[in-house]
């Protein structure tokens, strides 16, 4: 339905890592970009919802079970990247080096989605 939000799953990114990469971006201008990323809005999505209805307060529950039994982790950078044509990218983002936390910690995630 148009108007409808989506929604995701996703990690917030701490704040001074934010600001370095915002830092970073500035210096890959010219980026044919309409509009910049917010710090503060940058994060790492773990999954893709889309659009939720009578689902939202069960996955909300579920969510706390999963992020209960995993600890904190590291994670770290590797390169950045687009979606979408080089000339006229959507998004820009930086990934992620191999991580079997990140990996285990996204799978339950999944897991509680398909319930």
């Amino acid at each position: 339905m148009k108007g409808d939000k989506h929604y995701f799953i996703g990690i917030n990114v701490p704040v001074s890592i934010a600001h370095q990469a915002e830092n970073w971006a500035k210096e890959l201008i010219p980026f044919p970009f309409k509009q910049w990323t917010y710090p503060d809005d940058y994060h790492i999505t773990l999954h893709f919802l889309g659009f939720l209805d009578d689902k939202k307060e069960k996955l909300i529950t579920c969510l706390k079970e999963v992020a209960f039994r995993h600890s904190s982790f590291s994670l770290q950078t590797g390169q950045y990247d687009v979606f979408g044509a080089y000339n006229k990218p959507r998004v820009l983002y930086v990934s992620l080096r191999p991580s079997d936390k990140l990996m285990n910690l996204q799978r339950d995630i999944q897991a509680v989605w398909e319930i």
